[in-house]
């Protein structure tokens, strides 16, 4: 009868402890501001795009251009963030900042970071979010917004006012 009452426990314990992951959104809409892109409410995807958009705009990034693709096919994350700076030295300043205050807000880590070396373009990813951050003629370039096209765009205007 205890073995019983074990396999029971087992199972219940098993079934309790499995949680779905994040939601996928519902598509995002322009905005004005950093905060609350979707309608819904917010998730860990929501909270770490929302900290990644204000870490940009604290370094003045500009263009800041959000791609929901969750729902393109064949997509290898859920959101793109692209935005630009002036010089190496703002890109390298933008992503660092990026990665300081998501580590100390939201306590996560990229898995992969690349392109701190030349300044030219910086990639975050943060698994359902990768960040691109361009020097404004690389990104003219390569134009990556357009490889994106069937996502669903939200742009940033500047949230600064300081």
């Amino acid at each position: 009868m205890n073995e019983s009452l074990k396999e029971k426990t087992k199972k219940t314990s098993l079934s309790k402890s499995k949680t779905a992951t994040d939601k996928p959104l519902k598509p995002i809409k322009t905005t004005t501001k950093a905060k609350k892109i979707t309608a819904e409410k917010p998730t860990a995807t929501q909270a770490l795009i929302d900290t990644i958009v204000d870490a940009i705009d604290d370094i003045r990034g500009e263009n800041i251009v959000v791609i929901n693709i969750s729902k393109v096919e064949d997509s290898m994350t859920d959101y793109f963030i692209i935005a630009e700076a002036e010089s190496g030295v703002q890109v390298k300043s933008i992503g660092e900042n990026i990665i300081r205050r998501v580590r100390n807000e939201l306590y996560e880590r990229p898995i992969n970071k690349e392109g701190f070396e030349n300044g030219e373009w910086l990639l975050i990813d943060y698994v359902n979010v990768v960040v691109h951050i361009f020097k404004k003629d690389r990104r003219e370039f390569y134009r990556i917004e357009d490889l994106w096209s069937d996502g669903v765009f939200t742009r940033i205007s500047k949230v600064t006012t300081k």
